[in-house]
C-alpha cells in the first residue's frame, strides 16, 4: 500500500500541496472525537501511534501516513456517518489551516517528508496566543464559569506548542520563557479538566467549576 502511493499517487501531488494535505488530516483527526473513544485501539493499529503521539511527532512520511489514513477510514469507519462534516473541509478551512504553520513547514521533496524546523518560534507563539484567544481563557474566572470553545482553543494551543517546543534550542531565553509559559498553562488546563462540572442550565454552552471548589 505504502510503495503504491510512492510510485503512483504521490508524483501526481503539487509539492506546494502536501503540507496542506498533512495539516488539513492533522487537523480533522484533532477534532474528531470518537478517535478518542470507539476509535482508540483501532487508530494506533493504523497508525503504529496513538492521536496525541501522532498530532506531537515533527516528521510525518506522507506516504505512510496516507496510506494508513486510508486503511482505518475503509476498513474501519461507516464513512456515511460523518456525511454532513464534509462540507466543513472548504478551500478556506484549508488555506486557513497553511497560513497557521506557513512559517514552519519545511518538506523533503526527495523523501516527501514534513518537517516542523525551528524557525519564527516567536512568530508562532504569538499568533497561536491570538488564535486560540489564550488572555480570554486566562481572564476567565472559572469559579463563576468558562465557554467550553475557550477550553478547546486552550487544548489546541498547548497541543501546538508542543509540537515545536521539543526542537527549541534549550538555552535561549525566549525559548526558555516560551516552553516555561506553555507548560504552566497546561498545568493549568489539566487542573480545570479535573474541577470542573457542567452547569445545569438549558442552552448553556459554558463549565463550572464552583461545585466542585466548593465541596473539594
Amino acid at each position: 500500500m505504502t510503495r503504491g502511493f510512492e510510485n503512483k499517487i504521490i508524483p501526481n501531488l503539487h509539492v506546494d500541496k502536501i503540507s496542506q494535505i498533512i495539516l488539513t488530516l492533522c487537523d480533522i483527526i484533532y477534532k474528531d472525537k470518537s478517535i478518542d473513544n470507539d476509535l482508540k485501539l483501532t487508530f494506533a493499529k493504523y497508525l503504529t501511534v496513538n492521536k496525541d503521539t501522532l498530532l506531537q511527532q515533527r516528521e510525518y512520511i506522507l506516504s505512510d501516513f496516507l496510506a494508513s489514513i486510508l486503511l482505518l477510514t475503509t476498513r474501519e469507519v461507516n464513512n456515511t456517518v460523518g456525511e454532513e462534516c464534509v462540507k466543513t473541509i472548504t478551500k478556506d478551512y484549508v488555506d486557513g489551516i497553511a497560513r497557521r504553520y506557513e512559517d514552519l513547514i519545511h518538506i523533503d521533496a526527495s523523501a516527501k517528508i514534513i518537517v516542523f524546523p525551528t524557525k519564527n518560534i516567536l512568530n508562532v507563539f504569538k499568533q497561536a496566543i491570538q488564535e486560540c484567544r489564550i488572555a480570554d481563557f486566562i481572564n476567565t474566572d472559572p469559579s463563576v464559569s468558562i465557554k467550553e470553545s475557550l477550553i478547546e482553543e486552550a487544548d489546541r494551543f498547548i497541543i501546538t506548542m508542543k509540537n515545536i517546543t521539543t526542537q527549541f534550542d534549550g538555552e535561549n531565553e525566549n525559548n526558555k520563557k516560551i516552553i516555561k509559559f506553555t507548560q504552566i498553562l497546561e498545568k493549568y488546563y489539566y487542573y480545570l479538566a479535573l474541577r470542573m462540572r457542567p452547569m445545569f442550565v438549558a442552552n448553556d454552552t459554558s463549565v463550572s467549576v464552583s461545585r466542585a471548589m466548593s465541596t473539594g
